[in-house]
């Protein structure tokens, strides 16, 4: 039971945090909001192996290890910060929806595994249909729009490849340890572009934007990130990449009760496209429709 209560962790913690990205950035600017993130986090981490007796590094291939997981903090995560000034946190959500497919891609060029069928090309066909749709109604805001949306989607192709060099790896480094490693060699990174960008925190922060960073940095990094590791440990990055069939409901759910974000047509049209081809790309339709002719073929037989 382990395994299904950490996943239905991760999807909600997922769902929320293009919310609380876009609340961060109500007080911070985009590069304040993930530094401070991280930096409450890394000290959390650290001192969580501290306490459980554990040091950070114990082999030297462990650098291999963290760099890989670093790769989906930074640069992937400063992208969404970015773009969550211009498209909302449902949006944000669906096209993270894309992962699978941006997965199966870097397991074909990097692990040297195919795992395209006829249902995953059906699949991935239909996934670029609901971009296409969600593009479309996404131009009447702007090119602000469209330069978040492929933000967001650079930020899923290198956090897909973050998880495929992660489970080349194969490391049975614990997920805390994963999590403290990742966070030390992201941080410095995350510090600098602050500094030369930005270099300087909001005087006034509203409650919504101080809660959300605290959230985000606890619950969406804290836990959220050894969560991931550890399904990374007992899942495969395919399996894993089911949770984007959920996430997105949770997101556009909390966008709009939270920050009012309405939901256009061509949103629900493309996202629910997208929904469907993650449906058909992980085989889930073509194992329902098995389910229900299975007793008429029994039938047919007797």
């Amino acid at each position: 039971m382990k395994i299904p209560i950490v996943f239905a962790l991760v999807v909600l913690l997922w769902g929320s945090t293009p919310l609380g990205i876009r609340l961060s950035n109500e007080s911070f600017s985009f590069t304040a909001a993930v530094m401070l993130r991280m930096g409450i986090a890394l000290p959390l981490a650290l001192a969580v192996l501290w306490w459980q007796g554990k040091s950070l590094v114990q082999d030297r291939s462990d650098w291999k290890v963290y760099g890989a997981a670093a790769m989906g903090i930074f640069p992937a995560l400063p992208l969404v910060y970015w773009a969550a000034q211009y498209i909302s946190s449902g949006l944000i959500s669906v096209l993270f929806g894309l992962t699978p497919f941006i997965t199966g891609l870097m397991t074909l060029l990097i692990l040297r595994t195919n795992p395209f069928d006829w249902q995953k090309v059906l699949g991935l066909i239909l996934a670029l249909m609901g971009l296409v749709i969600i593009f479309q109604g996404q131009l009447q805001f702007g090119p602000s729009a469209i330069k978040g949306i492929a933000a967001v989607l650079l930020s899923s192709t290198i956090f897909a490849l973050s998880s495929v060099c992660l489970q080349r790896y194969a490391s049975n480094i614990e997920p805390m340890r994963q999590t403290a490693g990742a966070l030390l060699l992201s941080f410095p990174a995350l510090f600098l572009v602050w500094l030369f960008t930005d270099g300087s925190i909001a005087q006034e922060i509203t409650w919504r934007s101080g809660g959300a960073v605290i959230y985000l940095a606890v619950c969406g990094s804290l836990l959220g990130f050894p969560a991931y590791f550890y399904l990374l440990k007992h899942m495969s990055a395919a399996t894993i990449s089911l949770n984007t069939l959920m996430t997105p409901a949770v997101a556009l759910m909390l966008g709009a009760l939270i920050l009012d974000e309405s939901l256009e047509t061509s949103l629900l049209i493309g996202a629910g496209t997208i929904l469907l081809s993650l449906a058909f790309y992980q085989g889930l339709l073509g194992r329902a429709l098995r389910k229900l002719m299975s007793p008429i073929a029994r039938s047919d037989l007797k």
